[in-house]
């Protein structure tokens, strides 16, 4: 379960269960579920009205529904059994999920960013996942992070996002090694 915090809170649509399989050391399949999804709501988040806090009213849940993203190496990425296109790249500036604009670091590279024009938008929401879904949805282009990230937050979207022909480095550009114990 990622965004345990967010669970407690009532923020529900960050949270998300992840599974991912790697094989020497390389995602190749991966499952993100979104439990808590109201009937009808899209799979992004970016048509909610702005400054909504998104918190959902548990009474507004539709407990039988899960949206659920499977992406295989070279078969592509699948929601709800439907195969998802690529998100088109926009140009630049970028728009950019990020863990935490409180970090320090986050505000000297985020700032530099901006001054470049290199990126437009911030968005800040917990969850490792849900940035991920981010970027799956084409809602974010990239998405960085100053914290270290456990290896079981990004085994499952990083299989997710290459099914899509995305990447996932470290920050060094050096592809994430999944040890097997």
């Amino acid at each position: 379960l990622d965004g345990t915090k967010e669970f407690t809170r009532g923020n529900l649509y960050a949270v998300t269960v992840l599974i991912g399989i790697a094989v020497d050391g390389v995602p190749l399949a991966g499952v993100i579920a979104q439990p808590f999804v109201r009937e009808g709501e899209p799979l992004s988040i970016a048509q909610k009205v702005p400054g909504d806090n998104y918190l959902i009213d548990p009474l507004s849940l539709d407990f039988g529904r899960c949206r659920l993203l499977q992406g295989i190496a070279g078969e592509g990425l699948f929601c709800d059994g439907v195969l998802l296109e690529t998100p088109q790249m926009r140009p630049t500036p970028l728009t950019v999920a990020v863990a935490s604009v409180s970090y320090k670091a986050v505000q000297n590279i985020t700032k530099r960013m901006k001054e470049k024009n290199l990126i437009s938008n911030i968005l800040e929401h917990p969850g490792a996942g849900f940035k991920f879904l981010q970027l799956i949805t084409g809602e974010a282009d990239a998405y960085f992070t100053m914290l270290p990230m456990n290896l079981w937050d990004s085994c499952a979207p990083e299989a997710c996002l290459s099914a899509l022909g995305g990447k996932t480095t470290d920050r060094y550009g050096s592809p994430i090694f999944y040890p097997s114990s």
